[in-house]
């Protein structure tokens, strides 16, 4: 399912109303769902994991590292 943000305040104050009147979802289908997402992010999201040896610093001051080209 992809997402588009609202780009109005009504559209933003209708997409709040539907969603406030969804039933939640089961516990069971939030932990499923969660499950999915971690299992996905390891075996996908590698490629566009950030990787210690592309940075240097830590916390708020951390940066880039230039590249050498």
């Amino acid at each position: 399912m992809s997402f588009t943000p609202p780009t109005t305040k009504a559209e933003a104050s209708q997409l709040i109303a539907q969603l406030k009147a969804r039933t939640p979802d089961s516990r069971s289908d939030r932990t499923r769902e969660i499950r999915n997402v971690q299992r996905d992010m390891q075996t996908r999201g590698g490629a566009a994991r950030v990787r210690d040896h592309e940075l240097e610093g830590h916390g708020s001051t951390a940066a880039w590292k230039e590249r050498n080209a």
